[in-house]
């Protein structure tokens, strides 16, 4: 117990206590089987000082896990969108990870940005559905003009739809 007489505890505890009492059940048990519901009450109840300081991570971690979640759905429609801009393409995320915490709309990501995200998540053994993703980024491509146009920009030009373009408000003084 000398783990829970240290003011400061760090994520390798967390990993081994949980792979303490994930071990522990296991054995227990004697089939070599353990629930995740018995090994979590089992974990709260034995190391709840542990738990008690990792909480509000805890609590962060499972929130952005669910946010990577919602994040990954298909995009169907988005706030942005007034119609069904990815009409035709399948598996599209509403919005991907452009840095470390930071997430943007799909539809206003430019295409080196769509391009770099794929290119981060090709290399999974795994196939990962991106193909939809993929095949609508080589279009757009196709049809850039410049280097800061967005998905949106490209598909509302290629497709004829209007796209408004920022006007400047005059005030006189």
């Amino acid at each position: 117990m000398e783990l829970y007489m240290a003011n400061r505890f760090n994520l390798g505890d967390l990993r081994a206590a949980i792979e303490a009492v994930n071990r522990d059940v296991m054995e227990e048990r004697g089939n070599g089987e353990a629930p995740n519901s018995i090994v979590l009450a089992r974990l709260k109840r034995d190391r709840t000082p542990l738990i008690d300081h990792f909480s509000p991570q805890l609590i962060d971690i499972a929130l952005t896990k669910l946010l990577n979640d919602v994040c990954r759905k298909n995009a169907a429609r988005s706030a942005y969108q007034q119609h069904d801009l990815f009409d035709g393409y399948r598996k599209i995320p509403a919005s991907v990870t452009i840095s470390r915490g930071v997430k943007k709309a799909t539809e206003k990501l430019t295409v080196s940005e769509a391009e770099s995200w794929l290119e981060s998540h090709s290399n999974r053994v795994v196939n990962n559905g991106f193909d939809g993703f993929r095949d609508l980024v080589m279009e757009c491509r196709k049809h850039t003009k410049s280097d800061d146009e967005t998905i949106e920009q490209i598909l509302k030009r290629v497709r004829g739809v209007r796209v408004p373009s920022p006007t400047l408000e005059l005030t006189s003084t």
